[in-house]
């Protein structure tokens, strides 16, 4: 700060003066006297014994070592280096290039080097224009005025070399504030506010949540980000040793969860992940245990509903069930799970066209931890026909249908048939509707293990139903997307609901009376 009565210019001419030796003689005495004899004697060993033929060559090698070596180190630790260096500051050096040019700044001057020309955001021709009272082309003159005269110069140059190596790729915003404010605290401002934001626009960090990396730091995290999502797996998950192996140095692995929190990534029980989502948490659960297991353990550890749990399980491909309970990594297993009629007809075809059913019934409920009276069930689906104690797939000539009349459950005024289901909580959160007579979804032109949809004549603005019909369903056909058309109709749960027929792919849906 200038002190009283002293110009502003008068606090610029002392910063470029102080400290200059006088008539440009190098620093003589004090300490230059005291520390002439120890360097000499380490710099000589610096070209006697490692060969350094300049003092360049001599700091680059390990001058502290080389000092203990020769016993040094008591007598050059007793050498102050303020004695050294006569009070000089490498910011000063900075300080007195910009003075002059900031004594001839005007104040718009000012304000465009400070909130355009250096500011990490910097601010349009059109609101600065605004600000000043000129026209967008106005501020685009002067701006290119201003840029030839202040375009950093060595002093500045090296001043950023030497805090972007002292103060690494990764710092804390306010501490990188606080340390260029300091750096220029002695002087008056508006020359102190303005090396500060040239300093920090010069250095380069780019700052995001209190966290600021260097450029070099900042493109790392650019290509770790882009080699992630190229390697990223069905859900997102990342190999994270993999990634690491990315870094260009040891010197990086400190800086590691910086580097990732700015790629955006996230930590998800114990796995690395592009993106926070279910189904990254529920394989992220699924490799915490490291083996086969329930949908309940996976919940547990996901912190997520069983349903939930079972519809992303269900959707992941690396995922498959070891057993009837069990979930696993497909890598994990030799023989997956598909269900009971799915391995029932992989029996068939590896049978020739039957297998046994007292084979099923003692290999699957061993093997998958199935129930015996379920293998029984399934054996009995419409899919297949047990004959002679074999089981074969059936014909599709073999299904037996009832007549719609004998299935529906009345009839409306108009004489259209309608069939009722109880709607439950579940229709609402997404599930299908099960039990749907076969004959009800061929009459909406569903075919046998095939699937259809039925637009809804009353409400034209929901989307169509699914119709689906599998011959390996103990529950028969099932219809899909319900919840929407129940919610305009104001059903709640425990109430019945009329599907009325409307000819091939069309229904309308009613409310019971």
């Amino acid at each position: 700060m200038a002190e009283s009565g002293r110009r502003p210019e008068d606090e610029h001419a002392a910063i470029r003066n102080e400290q200059q030796p006088a008539d440009g003689d190098a620093p003589r005495g004090g300490g230059w006297a005291k520390a002439i004899p120890p360097l000499e004697r380490l710099l000589a060993a610096a070209r006697d014994i490692e060969g350094a033929r300049t003092l360049a060559d001599a700091l680059r090698l390990d001058p502290g070592g080389l000092a203990e070596a020769l016993g040094l180190r008591p007598e050059l630790g007793r050498i102050d280096l303020a004695d050294l260096a006569g009070g000089r500051r490498a910011a000063d050096e900075a300080l007195s290039w910009l003075a002059p040019i900031a004594e001839a700044m005007e104040e718009r001057e000012f304000l465009i080097a400070r909130e355009r020309i250096f500011a990490p955001k910097p601010a349009t021709l059109q609101e600065l224009g605004d600000r000043l009272g000129v026209t967008r082309e106005r501020v685009r003159q002067i701006e290119a005025r201003l840029r030839g005269r202040i375009a950093p110069r060595r002093a500045m140059r090296a001043l950023v070399g030497v805090l972007g190596q002292r103060w690494g790729p990764v710092v804390r915003e306010d501490d990188l504030e606080r340390r260029i404010g300091g750096l220029f605290a002695h002087a008056p401002d508006p020359l102190a506010a303005l090396a500060a934001t040239m300093l920090r626009h010069e250095l380069a960090y780019s700052c995001e949540d209190g966290v600021c990396l260097s450029a070099e730091a900042a493109a790392l995290a650019g290509r770790l980000k882009t080699a992630a999502e190229a390697r990223a797996d069905d859900v997102g998950l990342i190999d994270e040793a993999a990634l690491r192996a990315e870094l260009p140095g040891e010197s990086w692995l400190p800086h590691w969860e910086t580097l990732i929190a700015r790629c955006g990534f996230h930590r998800l029980i114990g796995s690395l992940a592009l993106r926070d989502t279910q189904k990254a948490t529920v394989k992220a659960a699924l490799l915490s245990v490291g083996e086969p297991a329930t949908r309940d353990r996976i919940a547990s550890i996901a912190g997520l509903t069983l349903e939930r749990v079972g519809s992303q399980l269900s959707t992941i491909p690396s995922v498959v069930r070891a057993d009837m309970r069990h979930w696993a990594l497909d890598e994990w297993v030799d023989d997956t799970y598909d269900g009971i009629a799915a391995e029932i007809i992989r029996r068939i075809e590896a049978g020739g066209g039957a297998t046994p059913l007292r084979g099923l019934i003692a290999e699957l409920p061993r093997k998958y931890d199935v129930a015996e009276t379920s293998v029984r069930a399934y054996a009995g689906a419409p899919q297949f026909v047990v004959e002679g104690g074999m089981v074969r797939l059936a014909d599709e000539s073999e299904l037996t249908l009832r007549a719609l009349g004998e299935v529906m459950d009345g009839r409306e005024p108009d004489g259209a048939r309608y069939w009722t289901f109880e709607a439950n909580e579940r229709h609402f959160e997404g599930y299908s509707v099960l039990g749907v007579p076969p004959e009800l979804a061929v009459a909406l032109g569903c075919e046998p293990n095939d699937s259809a949809t039925a637009a809804i004549a009353n409400l034209p603005e929901c989307r169509d139903l699914s119709v689906i019909w599998r011959l390996t369903s103990l529950a028969g056909a099932s219809l899909g997307y319900v919840a929407e058309p129940l919610g305009r109709l104001g059903v709640r749960a425990g109430e019945r609901v009329r599907v009325v027929l409307r000819g091939p792919g069309a229904v309308e849906l009613r409310r019971e009376p």
